[in-house]
């Protein structure tokens, strides 16, 4: 493992639900697959990531359920249309798949 954050003080190590941080001169950079055994007081000094980081842990929460629910979701469909239909379209500028979902909600008295 290369050493690339060598300029920050403090070097943080993940355990299951703990957060250790060690001075970056105490941490050994270990060939890959070789681990260092965490003593028991840095073990005692460690901190639920939410306690060390909340507002970092906070952004993670927000994020992990994928985007917001809609109240009214769209509903993805399969259509042929003849291709003039399309190039029509198309040619007038980007936005063409609005001005279709717009001239189907005319054609169906929805607007």
């Amino acid at each position: 493992m290369a050493r690339t954050d060598a300029a920050r003080s403090w070097r943080a190590l993940l355990s299951p639900g703990k957060l250790l941080q060690f001075p970056i001169d105490q941490v050994l950079i270990l060939p890959e697959g070789q681990y260092p055994i965490t003593t028991d007081a840095q073990l005692a000094q460690a901190k639920p990531f939410t306690e060390a980081f909340p507002a970092l842990a906070e952004k993670m929460r927000k994020s992990a359920g994928g985007r917001q629910k809609l109240e009214n979701p769209k509903v993805a469909v399969s259509l042929r249309l003849d291709p003039e239909v399309v190039a029509r379209f198309k040619a007038d500028s980007p936005g063409w798949q609005t001005r279709i979902k717009e001239a189907l909600r005319h054609a169906a008295g929805l607007s």
